[in-house]
Order: C-alpha cells, then structure tokens, then sequence
C-alpha cells in the first residue's frame, strides 16, 4: 500500500523483497491449504476488493493470487528489486549529543 501511495503521489519508489515473489510468508507455498483466520471482509485492501470467487476465509493461495493481483494492478512490480535483503550492519545511534 505504501508503494501504491507514494507512486501515485509521483515519487520515486523502490521497493526490496528478500525472496523472489510478491507475498512474504504467503508465498513459500508451505502451506497452501492454510486458511486466514481473519474472513476476506475484514483483510482485504480498502481500494482492492477480493475476488467473489475467494471463500470467506481465504486460502494462502487465494491469498498470494490477490497480492499478486494487486502488485501488477496498481504497476508496482517494476519497482520491486525481488531477491534483495536489507541488512543493518551495527545499527543507528539516535540519541542527542
């Protein structure tokens, strides 16, 4: 969503995936019966409605599907550089002085 936003606000966006596909921990495929315990009405995009298709709990396929679908709706794909982890190497000290 933040991609989105800053896009449509004409930013600059990249956006860094450590694995190779949009989705985080829902697109492993561990688990591909696994259902949300949240029901599609109340985890969803407020601008991106799921699929009437898409049972009440959704599946993790169902839910790497919308994911997907929302990533190339909105055009941000391009902006994601997929395999790329962001490490911090000693941290930021952010006291005063």
């Amino acid at each position: 969503v933040a991609a989105k936003e800053l896009l449509e606000a004409g930013l600059d966006v990249v956006v860094f995936e450590k694995s190779q596909r949009v989705g985080g921990v829902w697109s492993h495929g561990t688990w591909p019966t696994m259902h949300t315990n949240l029901s599609k009405r109340t985890c969803c995009f407020g601008d991106w409605p799921w699929p009437p298709s898409t049972q009440e709990f959704p599946t993790a396929l169902e839910v790497q599907a919308y994911l997907e679908s929302y990533v190339d709706a909105f055009g941000i794909r391009p902006h994601i550089r997929f395999g790329t982890e962001v490490a911090l190497d000693g941290g930021v000290d952010h006291r005063d002085g």
